[in-house]
């Protein structure tokens, strides 16, 4: 894609935001399908995908679904081996959204509102622990303090946790990367 201007040819859709920052702008390679996410300048997120003719078809996903306004960090999921994606992004409030493609249509909700749970302020950023049985998706962000913040899925729905409070750990720097890998029924989980 070339972000900032048409992304594919002289059809489809063109991006006409600046979308070279990684605050709005995302990119999920499925299944040998390719999506390309980000931000308009009204909050709305748009999908675009790729066309077997190289052209990107654009879906506003905020209006199709009526979903939250994201204003930044955004990242895209493959949650299910090419059936469902998800894309998350933070609210002008703090508030992590969700949108979900479930196979069939688009799904969006407030995650923070939903499960009343504490706001982040930066650096969203996450990823999927495959098991064989479920999956876990977890969230990392910083509050306005800095302090680390995690969100994970459990069969209870969305939970959180100050990371900083637990372990004693100094505020840290924007910009966070989540790396993890599970091993059986262990696994491994890090944030830089």
């Amino acid at each position: 894609p070339n972000p900032g201007g048409d992304p594919g040819g002289d059809t489809g859709g063109t991006i006409t935001e600046d979308t070279r920052t990684a605050e709005n702008f995302t990119v999920l390679d499925e299944g040998g399908s390719e999506f390309l996410y980000h931000t308009d300048s009204n909050g709305s997120l748009v999908e675009y995908r790729r066309q077997d003719d190289g052209s990107w078809l654009p879906t506003n996903l905020t209006a199709a679904t009526g979903g939250p306004i994201v204003t930044s960090d955004l990242i895209a999921i493959d949650l299910a081996g090419g059936s469902s994606r998800v894309v998350f992004g933070l609210t002008p409030n703090g508030h992590v959204a969700r949108y979900e493609y479930t196979g069939a249509n688009w799904i969006a909700e407030d995650v923070t509102a939903t499960a009343n749970l504490p706001p982040i302020a930066s650096s969203l950023t996450g990823l999927v622990l495959h098991r064989t049985t479920s999956n876990t998706t977890v969230l990392y962000g910083l509050d306005a303090a800095g302090q680390l913040i995690e969100y994970r899925t459990g069969r209870a729905g969305w939970t959180a946790r100050n990371v900083s409070a637990t372990t004693g750990g100094a505020p840290l720097e924007p910009k966070l990367v989540a790396w993890g890998e599970t091993y059986g029924r262990k696994q491994s989980e890090r944030v830089f």
